[in-house]
């Protein structure tokens, strides 16, 4: 971002900017459940082991791929889902969470 020609109130407004989950819009919100529900059923009861025998999970890739997860920025001319930054953050964070436990 530019800041040299912002006036400083106006840059101390952009960084400060906060985003709430419990506000997400409709969209994101499924999109979380999906990750989450995926997460919990796919990667959770296996991630210690794909950890511990640094296993590639092929398969659980496969089905993020035919959930839609693996493009979800990218372009729907591309075969992507058209969203944005905000949707991929919460797919990344919710599989990173379920995995993790």
């Amino acid at each position: 971002m530019e800041t040299e020609d912002m006036p400083e109130g106006i840059f101390l407004r952009a960084v400060k900017r906060k985003f709430s989950l419990a506000s997400l819009p409709e969209t994101h919100q499924l999109l979380q459940k999906t990750c989450r529900d995926f997460a919990e059923n796919e990667l959770r009861p296996i991630a210690a082991k794909l950890d511990t025998d640094s296993i590639f999970p092929s398969k659980q890739i496969k089905k993020m791929g035919e959930l839609g997860l693996m493009g979800i920025n990218g372009s729907e001319e591309y075969g992507g889902a058209g969203l944005d930054y905000l949707a991929f953050s919460v797919a990344v964070e919710e599989i990173a969470r379920q995995a993790q436990k």
